[in-house]
């Protein structure tokens, strides 16, 4: 969490923001974790990887860490509600990036070993889960913040 926490500073600079990103983070993780136990019943030594993935591939990497940053550029250039402009261009370029690294991760599914496919499975769902809280849950938190 503190390699989370300097990679998100040298890129928000802001302690409110950062906050913001941390719920975010939590709140689609346990949203992850729920679904993946709903899904494969109790978590094994590879599934639970997951989680490391969508720290670092959902919060730190991509989705929630760009719309923060889109949305810092955005309120230093216009006038008006700060997450408008983040939203209208994140969200193609960030769906299309879900979209490739769940479909990178569903393609586990098909493997005989049992720890990789539910990997692949929670990895998957959990990419979307972030990209969803990302557009959704972060600007509400943003606006709090």
């Amino acid at each position: 969490m503190i390699v989370v926490w300097l990679i998100l500073w040298m890129a928000l600079r802001s302690p409110k923001i950062i906050f913001a990103v941390f719920v975010n983070l939590f709140i689609g993780l346990s949203i992850t974790t729920a679904l993946g136990l709903m899904m494969v019943g109790s978590l094994n030594l590879l599934s639970i990887a997951f989680a490391v993935l969508f720290v670092g591939l959902g919060v730190t990497s991509a989705f929630s860490t760009a719309f923060a940053i889109d949305r810092n550029a955005s309120r230093a250039r216009i006038c008006g509600p700060p997450w408008c402009g983040p939203a209208e261009r994140s969200a193609v370029p960030l769906s299309l990036a879900a979209m490739a690294t769940a479909a990178g991760f569903l393609s586990f599914l098909p493997t005989d070993y049992k720890g990789i496919s539910e990997l692949g499975a929670i990895a998957g769902v959990g990419m979307l889960i972030a990209f969803t809280s990302s557009i959704t849950v972060l600007p509400a938190l943003l606006v709090l913040a």
